[in-house]
């Protein structure tokens, strides 16, 4: 940010290391193994450090990639992005149609690389927000009437968390995503405050439920999920100025933050107890956090001194994050391929039954020994009486007006 005409920032990034000021004060950052200057704190150890002049596929090649190839091998993935209000979130998961975020960027690399691998991919979609502690739909049209509840399910190993009456939707491209986060993102919570124009009042996450062929057996497959978080934004009230219903929003959005950061400083630590019922959030993004998932951390951080204490905070959220451990194992189940069907089986051809009065059509006019016409109430009902005279007698009913007065529809030339 720029105050009296000088250039005030609070992040610098130096020897794959994050720099951050504390005071407003010139600093010189020196080589890696200078001392550290007063009012610094540094932050090393990071997989990634990406600036504001990197590109959104610079973004996915250092965040998303990993875990993406991972969903390939049946193993559980995770994408979250994390950070103060107003420092890029959105931008990052979503962006643009001239720069599709890593919602996109992921699902375009699933399916690419499933074809080039030669295997056989089906994949489903779900959109969902957290507004106000309610968990609503995104892809119906009143999903935001309708708060739908959490169940856990304990699997062997793991505890799995589903969301009860989440509607799903078969996806086979990029594009098929980038409608569907399109149509998701008009019904999603916003509002302008002091802080963004269009500031996100809820969390949102997108799951791609994905099962992969490789060959082998028509029913052998692997079964993943793809979380694709944006967590909305922290927020000071006095920096956003919210009042009213943004204030509101923000007092929740910051409560279920701090609860988020609860269940991973306990994981981090080790703790038997990980505090996972202690918001809808943290229950929500249980198996991304704790269970069988690769999780990839996306934390923005905005580089004016004013928020240096949110930055600040924000890496320190994610320095906690790079040490919790986790076992992750390939998901494999039996389910046959969806849209190959099994070779037809040539139909058993039956003989005909011999119609009962088949002998009729041998029979000429002169067989005929009766015809006389009935009035019913559903019109006029023409009789025949037909048959070798020492046989026994049939009676054929046809409705007029008609040709049965001929008989060509019963004794054909």
């Amino acid at each position: 940010e720029v105050e009296n005409g000088c250039y005030h920032g609070c992040i610098a990034m130096a020897h794959e290391r994050i720099y951050i000021a504390t005071e407003d004060k010139p600093v010189l950052i020196g080589s890696k193994d200078d001392p550290v200057p007063e009012g610094i704190k540094v932050y090393p150890g990071f997989d990634g450090l990406l600036d504001q002049d990197c590109s959104q596929e610079d973004c996915f090649q250092s965040a998303g990639r990993e875990a993406v190839d991972g969903i390939l091998l049946g193993l559980n993935g995770a994408i979250m992005a994390y950070g103060q209000t107003s420092t890029g979130k959105t931008h990052t998961m979503v962006g643009d149609k001239t720069r599709p975020g890593l919602c996109l960027k992921a699902a375009a690399h699933l399916f690419s690389e499933a074809g080039l691998q030669g295997a056989q991919i089906e994949v489903t979609a779900s959109f969902l927000q957290l507004y106000l502690n309610h968990i609503t739909d995104l892809l119906v049209n009143d999903g935001h009437e309708k708060k739908l509840k959490l169940r856990e399910f304990v699997e062997e190993d793991y505890v799995d968390t589903r969301v009860e009456g989440l509607s799903e939707r078969p996806v086979q491209s990029m594009d098929d995503v980038e409608e569907l986060l399109e149509e998701g993102n008009k019904r999603r919570q916003q509002a302008c405050t002091a802080l963004n124009a269009s500031s996100s009042r809820s969390h949102a996450v997108l799951i791609l439920n994905v099962t992969l062929w490789q060959g082998g057996k028509d029913d052998e497959a692997t079964q993943a999920k793809l979380y694709l978080v944006d967590l909305a934004g922290s927020e000071r009230v006095k920096d956003s100025a919210a009042t009213g219903d943004r204030f509101t929003e923000a007092v929740h959005i910051n409560k279920s933050l701090f609860a988020l950061q609860g269940v991973v400083a306990a994981l981090a630590d080790g703790n038997p107890h990980v505090p996972y019922r202690n918001d809808p959030l943290t229950q929500l993004l249980r198996p991304a956090l704790g269970g069988n998932c690769c999780t990839t951390l996306v934390a923005t951080v905005s580089p004016a001194q004013r928020h240096s204490r949110e930055s600040e905070g924000t890496l320190n959220f994610a320095s906690s994050c790079r040490r919790i451990k986790g076992e992750v194992f390939v998901n494999s189940v039996r389910k046959p391929r969806p849209w190959e069907s099994k070779p037809k089986e040539e139909p058993v051809k039956e003989e005909p039954e011999e119609c009962p009065w088949a002998s009729l059509a041998k029979l000429d006019a002169a067989s005929v020994m009766d015809s006389q016409m009935l009035d019913t109430a559903h019109g006029q009902i023409h009789v025949l009486t037909c048959g070798p005279s020492d046989g026994e007698a049939v009676l054929l009913l046809h409705g007029c007006p008609s040709d049965a007065w001929t008989w060509k529809w019963l004794f054909p030339p």
